[in-house]
């Protein structure tokens, strides 16, 4: 997953200056991409035990949808650092809580054997 974020993560950080590169803007977007990933798990966990499975994946699939439109949106404007932390972080939000609801669902519904 690290290589597919990076990669198309790096297309919507803004153009390096000359002699410069993006390692340390990347470096930075994936620390939000890791913490979007921590918290996504966590209010998937939440959202499935306190309310429902079914709401749980209501969410997710909103939050999904949301980074969708939003990075598309984003590719119309002039890449700035912390618009690509907000996508970084909602897409690893998305990842995480929609990953973290199967991996629940094949527990809860198929007792494990997925």
């Amino acid at each position: 997953m690290a290589g597919f974020v990076s990669s198309s993560i790096s297309h919507l950080l803004p153009k390096a200056s000359k002699g410069e590169n993006n390692d340390n803007l990347l470096g930075f977007v994936l620390v939000w991409v890791g913490l979007g990933n921590v918290v996504g798990g966590y209010i998937s966990g939440w959202l499935a035990d306190k309310v429902s499975m079914k709401v749980s994946s209501f969410v997710g699939h909103s939050v999904l949808a949301i980074t969708s439109v939003l990075t598309c949106f984003y590719f119309t404007l002039n890449p700035f650092l912390w618009g690509t932390c907000i996508i970084g972080f909602l897409s690893g939000y998305s990842f995480s809580h929609l990953f973290s609801l199967i991996s629940l669902m094949c527990t809860v519904y198929f007792k494990g054997s997925s």
